[in-house]
C-alpha cells in the first residue's frame, strides 16, 4: 500500500515538473489545456489506483 501511494507521489511530481517545464517554454493558451489534461490524467491514475488495491 505504501509503495503505492509513493509511486504515484513520485508521477505527480514528475507531472509537476513536466507542467512546470511546459509552462515556461508554452506560456500560451496550451498551458491550460494541458494542466486541465493533467489534472484528469492525476484523478484517473488515483483511482486507478484504489480500485485496484481493492477499497
Amino acid at each position: 500500500m505504501r509503495n503505492i501511494n509513493t509511486s504515484v507521489m513520485d508521477i505527480i511530481t514528475i507531472v509537476f515538473c513536466l507542467v512546470a517545464v511546459g509552462a515556461i517554454i508554452y506560456s500560451d493558451g496550451y498551458l491550460l489545456l494541458v494542466t486541465t489534461a493533467v489534472i484528469l490524467l492525476i484523478f484517473f491514475l488515483y483511482a486507478a489506483v484504489e480500485f485496484f488495491s481493492g477499497r
